[in-house]
């Protein structure tokens, strides 16, 4: 049986944090683009370049169909 020290950390990339933490540097950008290309194969033209932006936008978004609150 293997002990827990010879066990390779995993990321689930069903997870907010797995996928961001595989697909959301520059390091991998190449990763995030075959990525996208596949998924949407047969949807879209093919991803050529990604920009990334430091910060994730947070904060209330409305809809047209959503009626808005103060």
């Amino acid at each position: 049986m293997a002990h827990a020290s010879s066990i390779g950390r995993c990321i689930d990339l069903f997870t907010d944090f797995g996928f961001k933490r595989i697909f959301d540097t520059e390091r991998n950008k190449d990763l995030l683009t075959d990525f996208l290309n596949n998924l949407l194969a047969n949807e879209l033209p093919s991803v050529k370049a990604l920009n990334y932006r430091d910060k994730e936008k947070s904060g209330k978004h409305y809809s047209s169909d959503c009626p808005k609150s103060d």
